[in-house]
């Protein structure tokens, strides 16, 4: 009885991992161009909510499908952020060597901006497979209303997304491939949630 209830649970571990490398590598691939990264990003958003609320297995259809239904809001957003993220790395490229307590305050404020910008980056995906939101600034304003309303998941989402990349790099740099579904995976164990709560905040 035990061992084949311990069959049947690693049949069922084996199966999830499968489906959360399957999202997070069709994730990657449709991101290739660059441009296509938020697309890619909110219907990886999408396809893993389904999986992980729903049990969702046709990862493949509702993951295209969301890619296709979301292209237009999800890039327009992810094409604004890139630029204000590629404006502030330069920034902090010209602050690195600071020498001066001027210099050093604006390193920190342009650290923490970036960190804003990234978070607010992450969380629109989230907000536009979830369709709260209509416009980019709408997305935005939503985005950064969810940090200051649910500033605990605001925080996780902001640790999952430095932690997991971060340690992969250092340590284990050829499991890099799989932290996207991972990541995503472990943000919808607490999202939904959130996201309820939230929607009863803002009156939704």
């Amino acid at each position: 009885m035990n061992k084949k209830m311990n069959y049947e649970s690693f049949l069922a571990l084996g199966e999830k991992l499968t489906y959360i490398m399957a999202l997070g590598l069709l994730f990657i691939l449709c991101s290739l161009p660059i441009i296509t990264i938020g697309a890619s990003a909110t219907a990886l958003n999408k396809a893993m909510k389904l999986y992980v609320r729903y049990g969702e297995k046709r990862i493949f259809q509702a993951f295209f499908g969301a890619f296709i239904k979301f292209f237009k809001p999800a890039t327009l957003v992810w094409l604004l952020n890139l630029v204000v993220i590629l404006i502030l790395c330069f920034d902090l490229l010209f602050y690195g060597d600071a020498k001066t307590w001027v210099q050093m305050a604006g390193m920190i404020v342009i650290t923490i901006s970036l960190m804003v910008v990234i978070f607010e980056t992450t969380v629109s995906f989230v907000m536009i497979s979830e369709e709260l939101t209509k416009g980019v600034k709408d997305t935005i304003i939503c985005a950064l209303k969810y940090g200051l309303k649910c500033p605990f998941e605001g925080l996780m989402v902001m640790m999952l997304n430095l932690a997991i990349p971060g340690l992969l790099f250092l340590f284990m740099m050829e499991l890099l491939i799989l932290a996207p579904g991972v990541l995503t995976y472990l943000s919808w164990q607490f999202l939904p949630k959130s996201l309820d709560r939230y929607k009863k905040l803002m009156k939704m």
